[in-house]
């Protein structure tokens, strides 16, 4: 392959990644809208539930918040009846963070929602049930996080 056909394949592969984000971005936006949640507190609650119990630093790390955000919006959580603090038994000077059955009857709906999205997208483009595809994505992601450093 030359440098001219790599640079246009570099250009695809960042036109067809930066489409997919776009449209994934929305999807995310309109089941945030509907639970009554911002986008950002829609995936910390995701990722609380994906996790079962975390800290509040690997939120901040994963969606790009300061410590006092992900303070605000876990204090927000809380009042709304949607997270739990517990004392993190091997670390006095933290806490834990969990989903309480109001917390997960949200995740549950959204995590349905985006896999019956899913199902649909499947259904107008088979193609895109593809193994191989689906397999290239993720490596598409995890080359991207290895080159990043992460």
């Amino acid at each position: 392959m030359t440098t001219d056909e790599q640079l246009q394949a570099a250009r695809r592969l960042g036109d067809a990644l930066r489409a997919v984000v776009v449209e994934s971005r929305h999807v995310r936006d309109d089941y945030a809208r509907e639970a009554d949640l911002s986008p950002t507190e829609l995936s910390a609650l995701v990722m609380i539930g994906r996790a079962g119990r975390i800290t509040p630093k690997p939120i901040g790390q994963e969606l790009s918040l300061t410590s006092g955000s992900v303070t605000a919006m876990i204090d927000r959580f809380v009042q709304a009846g949607l997270v739990r603090r517990e004392l993190n038994p091997d670390d006095r000077r933290s806490v834990l963070i969990g989903l309480t059955d109001a917390g997960e009857a949200v995740r549950r709906s959204v995590i349905e929602q985006y896999h019956a999205f899913m199902l649909r997208l499947i259904e107008a483009a088979p193609d895109l049930a593809d193994r191989g595809f689906t397999d290239r994505l993720l490596r598409t992601a995890e080359v991207a996080r290895r080159l990043r450093g992460r």
